[in-house]
């Protein structure tokens, strides 16, 4: 993909498709019968929810992606170029795993957010993996409603139902501790390689994202054994 970094149409094409993919059939079956129904139905609330945080989280990152960058990976690209750049690496980052600028040449605030990206990942039902958009959403509207000191937590009119907010919390946690031990093994194996290339690894692995800093090459036997068991734990 890095072959369409400086032309816009074929990288924003690309960035569009991995998007649709990250929704899902469910979300985006949901939006066409709110929009062209006749009856003008009421969107889902996780179809509502799966909507604002892939807005969110493409739009915020490829804008924080833009910022950090511009000294780094997005050197010499005019800021149209650049923002194409930047929103492609935001929503390839939740699910697909190509990449249209140097990784090397990111900067280490760059890296740390796609990590977060990846451990997000894309909507339940979709090509993405991670711990779902719905998962942090429904977190974070519990911490606002905590926040605004409110028992219940709700969206879009719409309360949320507490098991659903257990479910999300032992996702992230389940995942976290995954990451953890994966990190934790590969360190171990491998202590000459630097902590921030290894978390960046294992998250990848177990998102399923694919992409790499170029520790994937370095791996030993052993370490390769770890990544496959992560990437099928985040499949599953």
């Amino acid at each position: 993909v890095m072959m369409f970094s400086n032309s816009m149409l074929p990288l924003l094409t690309l960035a569009s498709l991995i998007v649709l993919g990250g929704l899902g059939f469910e979300s985006i079956t949901g939006a066409l019968r709110h929009v062209f129904s006749a009856q003008r139905l009421p969107m889902a609330t996780h179809v509502r929810l799966v909507l604002t945080m892939t807005f969110t989280l493409s739009v915020g990152g490829a804008l924080l992606i833009y910022l950090l960058e511009g000294d780094y990976s997005l050197a010499g690209k005019s800021p149209p170029e650049a923002l194409a750049n930047a929103f492609f690496h935001s929503v390839t980052t939740r699910t697909a795993g190509f990449n249209a600028i140097d990784m090397s040449r990111q900067c280490s605030a760059t890296v740390f957010l796609t990590c977060i990206l990846m451990y997000i990942g894309g909507a339940p039902g979709s090509t993405g993996g991670g711990v779902k958009v719905t998962t942090v959403g429904v977190l974070l509207l519990l911490l606002r409603s905590r926040v605004l000191g409110q028992n219940e937590v709700v969206f879009a009119g719409r309360r949320i139902n507490p098991q659903i907010i257990t479910q999300a919390s032992l996702i992230v946690m389940l995942t976290a501790i995954a990451v953890s031990v994966g990190v934790l093994l590969l360190t171990a194996m491998m202590p000459a390689e630097p902590l921030g290339n290894v978390v960046y690894e294992v998250i990848s692995a177990a998102s399923t994202t694919g992409l790499s800093v170029g520790t994937t090459t370095r791996l030993v036997d052993a370490g390769k054994m770890v990544i496959m068991a992560l990437m099928f734990l985040g499949r599953v």
